[in-house]
């Protein structure tokens, strides 16, 4: 499991537990190019900055990801050789955590309260006519 730290506009942070990505063995940053399996790759390792986009996308894959999900862009995800790419990786409600938990490599909220604690902090930037924040992904 990890942490998800948003930076609002202000500089203050909203901070959240329990999130993580990867399915259930291929959690090791290690496993990063590891498509439909492993963790979304670090920064450091892509080859262009990544962003979450603050308004929501209604999602078709309501079982595993819930009805809501926010879209990280570029929606392709390169490595720095530009060798490998991750598609389609998202933030979203892990919701089936409880019969199969992790992602196939979006970052994923285990808890509905902190999920819902993001969305209203998203709803809030994107009111505030912001549509997109930085994402940094670090492994410590």
């Amino acid at each position: 499991m990890g942490q998800m730290t948003l930076i609002r506009p202000d500089g203050t942070k909203a901070e959240w537990e329990n999130v993580t990505s990867g399915i259930a063995g291929y959690q090791s940053s290690t496993d990063c190019w590891k498509r439909e399996r492993g963790v979304i790759p670090s920064s450091m390792l892509c080859a262009r900055p990544t962003v979450v986009m603050t308004q929501k996308q209604h999602s078709d894959l309501f079982q595993a990801v819930g009805e809501w999900l926010y879209t990280i862009w570029p929606t392709n995800l390169w490595s720095n050789d530009q060798t490998t790419v991750r598609k389609s990786c998202a933030v979203h409600l892990d919701a089936n955590f409880d019969t199969s938990p992790g992602s196939s490599g979006c970052i994923v909220f285990t808890r509905e309260v902190s999920w819902s604690e993001f969305e209203k902090e998203m709803a809030a930037l994107y009111a505030a006519g912001i549509d997109e924040c930085p994402l940094e992904v670090l492994y410590v």
